[in-house]
């Protein structure tokens, strides 16, 4: 990857090369299959977890600040 500076005077771009320091993704084992009964899903090598989209397990993100529809206060 290229970075563009502004030179000074002139009022041109030139390209630099940018740092090292960029992270590669994390890969696993290859060959990985769904880990539900009968579901025959090949695993992406980026994908951590041990079932597909549609097997996994439902998760809810931790939404900070807000309460649950159920400990709302009523208006």
């Amino acid at each position: 990857m290229y970075r563009l500076e502004r030179q000074k005077m002139s009022g041109t771009l030139t390209a630099s090369q940018v740092k090292p320091g960029v992270r590669r993704s994390k890969k696993y084992t290859t060959g990985r299959v769904c880990g539900f009964d009968a579901c025959e899903t090949v695993i992406s090598v980026y994908n951590k977890k041990k079932f597909c989209f549609l097997h996994a397990p439902v998760s809810y993100p931790r939404v900070r600040g807000h309460l649950p529809r159920e400990q709302e206060p009523i208006s």
